[in-house]
């Protein structure tokens, strides 16, 4: 037995479980032809009363076309396009990666400090600013990161680790340049404490061309000579 509903309300976030299967079950309308208040029919509800069987007959026709399609709505492009939307706003991760991620301009090539512990304290922060504080954990994003095939690590001989596909935007950078620029990561360990992996252990790593060490350190470094 299938049920369904239907609601006139705005975009409501919701908590819980967000999986494919959850959006799936929701076909979003956008009704952006606002009347105007001086417009508005104060006695709608009694004026649709009035026509109660030619809506009624509408609905009838439309079911009889749901079940003949096996159950299944004819949803628009545009519906699919704002289920898509409300997915990424209804998660504070894929809504920051919208927005402060970007590609790496050579896939697995590391040419700047972005290490994966700075990516998520930016995260961290972005989330303060956006979502009332509210965050994934690390092991969430490493799972959400890894179904989008964008969760491999590549761990340099310096010993900082860095996600291959993916790094923050300069816009980002510098919008949270407090937090991701003046500790070294001798000072924030780059390991994930909900999952340790053999990535951040470094112990599936063979291509360690890249060292930040140096660059990373806040110290002068003597001159011996």
């Amino acid at each position: 037995m299938g049920y369904y509903g239907f609601a006139v309300t705005n975009y409501q976030s919701f908590g819980g479980d967000r999986g494919d299967w959850v959006y799936n079950r929701i076909v979003i309308v956008k009704c952006d032809n606002i009347i105007p208040e001086e417009n508005q029919d104060k006695h709608l509800v009694e004026h649709l009363l009035e026509e109660k069987e030619y809506i009624v007959s509408l609905a009838i026709k439309g079911l009889r076309q749901v079940i003949k399609n096996g159950y299944k709505y004819n949803v628009p492009d545009s519906c699919k396009l704002l289920n898509k939307d409300f997915k990424v706003d209804n998660h504070s991760f894929l809504a920051f990666r919208k927005e402060c991620v970007i590609e790496r301009p050579t896939l697995g090539s590391i040419e700047d400090d972005c290490t994966t512990a700075k990516f998520y304290r930016v995260y961290e922060a972005w989330c303060n600013d956006n979502n009332n504080g509210y965050k994934e954990t690390k092991r969430e994003i490493n799972k959400l990161l890894d179904e989008m095939g964008e969760g491999e690590k590549k761990k340099t001989n310096g010993g900082n680790t860095y996600y291959k596909a993916i790094t923050l935007s300069n816009e980002a950078k510098a919008d949270y340049k407090s937090v991701y620029s003046p500790y070294t990561d001798h000072d924030f360990p780059d390991t994930d404490a909900n999952t340790p992996d053999s990535d951040e252990l470094g112990l599936n790593n063979t291509d360690d061309v890249i060292d930040f060490s140096l660059s990373n350190t806040d110290f002068d470094v003597p001159d011996i000579t």
